[in-house]
């Protein structure tokens, strides 16, 4: 096989990942999402920053040179994908924009299976790719990148954690009747079907699920983090912080009366069951079944 041309730069990234912040300006409902948002689950963003920065963390000590490898490079390209969704998702949340986050997280799921695959036992498909990549494509005047089209099913299948995200998230992304009736029309019931366009109003189930999602990817990118010390060079000191993270974490969103989606099996079908759904903290909870 051609080997890559290419040497590895040193990474370039931020020092340091925030929460979003209240916004100046804005519609009242928008603005009170933040606020209760910001209320109500200060406990799940708190995690989060911490989550996010503990990634940054482990880019940092990856710098030296001695890490500059193709498979430290594969490794850390999808993971930044994954950061910038999982980024992106933390600033849409506190806005109510509860819709627009499960396509984000599905490709999150994506980009760490890509990343824990393409840096182990596949390395070589990605190596193949740098390999031709990059060239001057005299016909269309243009530099040839190809598309090298890529799908890592087995860590979205074998990673337990992963996968039930990656699946919940998926049903909530698709334009199915029933993930398009929770969020479109979550107060709908036998009586009356009842749909708010363009909803930005905060909603406590769906935020719960949604932080859930971003936490358990959090704790997927950092575990991987420590299944690749040696590639990337994670000290203990931050191996152990990480374990503590993913103590809480997995404490956090398995917690009794936390909304969440649970797999079920129904027959020979896969089904998803939310819990304790519901628009504020004091409404009755709902068991939702897609």
């Amino acid at each position: 096989m051609q080997e890559p041309t290419q040497r590895i730069s040193p990474v370039v990234f931020p020092e340091h990942w925030d929460l979003p912040v209240r916004p100046d300006s804005g519609s009242p409902i928008s603005l009170d999402a933040f606020r209760q948002t910001e209320f109500q689950l200060k406990s799940d963003l708190r995690l989060l920053h911490e989550g996010m920065n503990l990634q940054l963390r482990v880019v940092a000590e990856s710098y030296p040179a001695r890490h500059r490898t193709h498979a430290t490079a594969v490794l850390l390209m999808y993971w930044s994908r994954a950061f910038h969704y999982i980024s992106d998702s933390a600033q849409l949340l506190p806005r109510g924009s509860y819709v627009s986050i499960p396509p984000l997280v599905r490709s999150a799921c994506e980009c760490i299976a890509a990343a824990v695959q393409l840096s182990g036992e596949e390395l070589g498909d990605f190596l193949a790719f740098m390999a031709e990549t990059l060239r001057p494509h005299e016909q269309a005047r243009a530099t040839e990148i190809g598309r090298g089209s890529y799908h890592a099913g087995g860590t979205l299948a074998s990673n337990q954690e992963l996968g039930l995200v990656y699946r919940t998230a998926t049903e909530l992304a698709r334009p199915h009747f029933g993930a398009t009736l929770i969020e479109v029309a979550p107060e709908s019931n036998l009586q009356k079907l009842s749909v708010a366009f363009g909803d930005q109003a905060f909603h406590f189930g769906l935020a719960q699920i949604e932080l859930g999602w971003l936490l358990s990817l959090s704790s997927v990118l950092l575990k991987t983090a420590l299944d690749c010390g040696e590639l990337l060079g994670t000290s203990d000191e931050t191996g152990r912080a990480i374990s503590g993270f993913m103590e809480r974490t997995a404490a956090m969103v398995n917690s009794a009366g936390r909304c969440r989606i649970d797999e079920i099996e129904e027959g020979l079908e896969r089904r998803f069951l939310i819990s304790n759904f519901r628009r504020q903290p004091a409404g009755a909870p709902r068991r939702l079944l897609l």
